[in-house]
Parts: C-alpha cells; structure tokens; sequence
C-alpha cells in the first residue's frame, strides 16, 4: 500500500548517530515512524544487514563491517549515509 504522505518526508525523518562510527561500533538509526524497516548498504550497493525498528529506533552492531563509506536506507527510500 502506498501512504499518501509519502512524498512528504525529508531526511529529518532519520537520524543516524554516532557519525562517524566510535569505538563501540554500535549505529543508533532514529526514525520519525514507528516499526520501519532498516538496511544498511555498503558503497556499492550490497545489503549488509537489515532489521525492522522497535518502534522508533533502531540499534546495529557494525563491528563486522569493514571500514569504509556506508548508507542507511528506509523501507520508503529516504537515504543517508555514515562512515565507519
């Protein structure tokens, strides 16, 4: 189904922190909606990993991820994107 706000929403609707990734490696995705589905992409495209938020936010461990340029992207295609 297709929201019909959908074309409303801007990259304020995400918040990724901390960015770049600190020591913990731990990726904390703040999300306007509640239960969004979460990816993370690398710089060419591969999924790396993906999970449902509980409910606004959404936690990654990315200490398996290489260092490198990666992106965040919402089931509704807002994007954004985090170093590691």
């Amino acid at each position: 189904f297709a929201l019909p706000n959908a074309k409303l929403v801007s990259s304020n609707s995400l918040k990724l922190y901390p960015n770049p990734i600190d020591g913990n490696n731990q990726l904390t995705v703040e999300l306007a909606s509640a239960n969004v589905k979460v990816a993370i992409y690398n710089a060419i495209g591969q999924k790396m990993m993906e999970k449902v938020a509980t409910g606004n936010v959404a936690k990654f461990d990315v200490s398996s991820l290489q260092k490198g340029l990666y992106f965040v992207k919402l089931s509704d295609g807002t994007t954004q994107k985090f170093l590691k």
